[in-house]
């Protein structure tokens, strides 16, 4: 699945102290938004300025410092977000910078009552575990938002919201040829589908497991993988 084993895990973690102890150290009483960067570690946000290009058209799921950065470094971002006081909140700083190369929507998850039924391990549920105040809600309309645009529009999809296998099964379609889909903390045994179906379609992978910036507890290493369409 691309999950780095735990020995070569401890390993990398051990350089990455060292390799990115500043970076980290800044990081620490900060956010994403308030440094206009992607919330993902810092391997993986090395690659990404590699691979990024300004003539890019990227979507993402999941709204947040990423926005700010693409916005400032790619011809055009569409967004998705679930919820609506982090939406306007982006927005306008979005609108204060003075950037109108943006095209944001919030779509509202909606209440269910079968949830206990289902799983959000399973795409087709389109539910979500991760925040309490998301269970109970489905984000069909959410993860299905990005088919309202013509299949291989996208030079780059983020996918770092909520229902991620969902929005992976749907963001396929999207890609360009040689488009990238990156998918955040990817070292989660419940994302087993996006691995399972990106990698059965051959696409190029590569992942990153490392330390990340803006928190404090164990959870400040994890994998941010990216898959490259290859035909």
């Amino acid at each position: 699945m691309g999950i780095t084993n735990r020995l070569n895990q401890k390993i990398i973690q051990f350089f990455d102290h060292y390799r990115f102890k500043e970076s980290y150290r800044k990081s620490i009483n900060k956010t994403a938004l308030e440094d206009e960067l992607p919330w993902i570690n810092f391997q993986a946000f090395r690659f990404l300025q590699k691979i990024m290009k300004p003539e890019m058209h990227v979507f993402e799921f999941g709204m947040g410092g990423s926005t700010l950065f693409f916005a400032q470094n790619v011809q055009k971002i569409m967004s998705v977000e679930h919820n609506p006081a982090w939406f306007e909140k982006v927005n306008a700083l979005l609108s204060s910078k003075g950037l109108a190369n943006y095209e944001n929507q919030v779509i509202l998850p909606v209440p269910i009552t079968d949830y206990d039924q289902k799983t959000h391990t399973n795409p087709t549920d389109y539910v979500s575990y991760y925040m309490p105040d998301c269970r109970h809600y489905s984000f069909e309309k959410y993860a299905q938002s990005i088919e309202a645009y013509p299949d291989e529009r996208f030079d780059m999809i983020l996918v770092d919201g909520r229902s991620r296998n969902a929005c992976v099964m749907h963001a396929i379609s999207k890609l360009k040829k040689n488009g990238f889909l990156i998918l955040d903390n990817a070292e989660r045994a419940d994302y087993a589908y996006a691995h399972h179906t990106l990698d059965a379609l051959h696409w190029k992978s590569t992942h990153f497991w490392g330390l990340g910036p803006y928190t404090h507890t164990s959870t400040r290493f994890w994998q941010t993988s990216f898959w490259q369409r290859n035909f």
